[in-house]
């Protein structure tokens, strides 16, 4: 469980970082299309809902993203 929420903030720290980064260089360049993994540890329900509306927020934001499950 403590793997979950490291990865996340992890996650999130990626996320940030090139959001930022972004931000920061010139307005006329275009947005970078980032390809990210969603990782979930476990394959419960709550798990899959939550990092699923997290990847559907980032393929609305053009990302390309891959999820990876136990199986």
């Amino acid at each position: 469980m403590h793997i979950f929420y490291l990865l996340l903030i992890i996650l999130f720290l990626l996320i940030s970082t090139f959001a930022s980064h972004q931000n920061f260089n010139n307005s006329k360049q275009t947005k970078r299309q980032l390809k990210i993994l969603v990782y979930s540890p476990t394959l419960s329900w709550s798990h899959a809902q939550f990092l699923g509306k997290i990847a559907d927020t980032l393929v609305d934001a053009g990302h390309e993203v891959v999820s990876l499950s136990p199986s």
